[in-house]
């Protein structure tokens, strides 16, 4: 397809066929490569094999290398955000929202395995790249959400950065060489010291 053709669908207010397919695609391929590589040490090249694209269709979705980047690490982030803040929808109490994310954070990493380096990959990158200080904001909107974990008339610092740290830590431990149902079982561990404490018997379930 030639640039000018593609420019007259665009004009229609039709994208070209399949355009939803290959965006999808570059921002699987894009996430994939960026989370093992970084913003810097990722090839465009091979983002763009896996992804069966070509640099035109890069250019004409993102704009460049540096877009794509913002494009996959704003939906993946969202994509966290927006599983954490429904999980802890309907529960009242600080222990029903742990027990909530807890079993989230699970969900997340069986489908996402490698969602924690991701994230941390994303953070460390957004600091170092000027280019990419939009994505600043979604370290705010966590900061909101686990603040938002524990009920009171204040928010308090502290709770939020402990209890950031006991889910996404689930997310993060072992990586790849601990198994789920390893993973699923520490969930349940630690959801029952939410309730009864380390001087509790967490050890057995409740009955």
């Amino acid at each position: 397809m030639t640039g000018k053709s593609e420019g007259r669908r665009r004009g229609s207010g039709r994208p070209p066929a399949g355009a939803a397919s290959v965006r999808d695609a570059l921002l699987r391929s894009a996430a994939t490569h960026f989370s093992k590589h970084g913003y810097a040490g990722a090839s465009t090249r091979a983002i763009l094999s896996e992804a069966g694209a070509t640099a035109p269709a890069l250019y004409h979705h993102f704009g460049n290398k540096t877009g794509l980047y913002i494009a996959a690490a704003a939906a993946a982030q969202e994509h966290v955000l927006s599983a954490f803040t429904a999980a802890i929808a309907d529960h009242a109490t600080l222990a029903d929202r742990m027990s909530a994310l807890l079993a989230e954070a699970v969900a997340l990493r069986q489908e996402h395995p490698n969602v924690a380096k991701y994230l941390s990959v994303i953070q460390q990158d957004t600091a170092r790249h000027a280019e990419l200080s939009e994505l600043d904001s979604y370290e705010a909107q966590f900061n909101v959400l686990w603040q938002s974990v524990a009920p009171g008339p204040q928010p308090e610092t502290a709770t939020a950065v402990a209890l950031r740290a006991v889910v996404e830590g689930l997310l993060a431990v072992g990586g790849a060489h601990i198994e789920m149902r390893d993973i699923a079982a520490a969930a349940e561990v630690l959801r029952r010291i939410t309730r009864t404490g380390l001087a509790g018997d967490y050890r057995r379930p409740p009955v």
